[in-house]
Formats: structure tokens, C-alpha cells, sequence
């Protein structure tokens, strides 16, 4: 290939910490790309490796200390919506017939699992799956 990568300095503009984020910087190298290098992907892979310190690859990204989860029992239609600090153990213990509400249809699996950080946010997400609403919305979504 005979493509030139764009290295000229970045302008930060108002920002004064200096750190612009990841969207900023492809925002930029879109509008150079148009400008003078055509599809620009030099630009872009450039531009993400020079964020690459700041991911945390292979590592979780939020402590996730709040779980929404809905399980599906498996002999039958029957969906189950709750909320734990540790996923597996619950599970456990639906399996094992500790929750009334969950112990004539065991065994059962996880559906669809939400991690959040704040119990607030976890709360509000739970009361909304347990509505008709959020009913509709986890048949047809999750």
C-alpha cells in the first residue's frame, strides 16, 4: 500500500486537560479522511491503538455488583424476573427449591442477565420487567 497516514498534531481546541476522548478522535479522522485520504482507515486504526491503554481488554469493564436476571424454566413457559449480587449461587438455590415462587418448575436457566453498578438502577430495572410493559419488552427483546 501506498497510503500515507495522516501524523499531524491534534488539536485539543477548549479542552484544557488535554485528554480528548475516542469518539472525539474518530469524529476528526472521519472529516480528514473526507479531506485527503480517502476512506481514512489508516486514520481509524491509528487513532484506536493510540487508546488502547486506556481499554481494559480482558478485563470487566464496571464492578458489577448488581445482577437483573430472567430465568426460563426448562419443562415449561415460565419466566422468572429477579435480582442478586451473585448469579450463580441464586441459581443454585432456585434449582434446589429454595425460592417458593420458583420451586414446582425447576430446573431452571438463565435467560438474560443485566449487570449494573448502582442498586438504584437495578432496582428500577427489575420493578420495570415485572410490568406489563417491561413484560412485552423482555418477550420480545431479551
Amino acid at each position: 500500500m501506498d497510503r500515507i497516514v495522516a501524523s499531524e498534531a491534534i488539536d485539543l481546541g477548549s479542552n484544557p486537560g488535554g485528554r480528548t476522548s475516542l469518539r472525539d478522535e474518530l469524529a476528526k479522522a472521519r472529516r480528514l479522511s473526507r479531506r485527503s485520504l480517502g476512506e481514512g482507515g489508516c486514520v481509524y486504526l491509528k487513532i484506536a491503538l493510540g487508546f488502547a491503554h486506556r481499554l481494559r481488554l480482558g478485563k470487566p469493564a464496571m464492578n458489577t455488583n448488581y445482577t437483573v436476571y430472567i430465568l426460563k424454566s426448562e419443562p415449561g413457559d415460565h419466566h422468572y424476573v429477579g435480582r442478586t449480587r451473585d448469579l450463580q449461587s441464586r441459581l443454585q438455590k432456585h434449582n434446589q427449591g429454595g425460592c417458593v415462587h420458583t420451586a414446582k418448575f425447576t430446573p431452571w436457566f438463565i435467560e438474560t442477565s443485566v449487570a449494573f453498578r448502582s442498586e438504584e438502577k437495578a432496582v428500577a430495572f427489575e420493578l420495570y420487567l415485572k410490568s406489563g410493559s417491561g413484560r412485552e419488552f423482555a418477550r420480545r427483546h431479551l
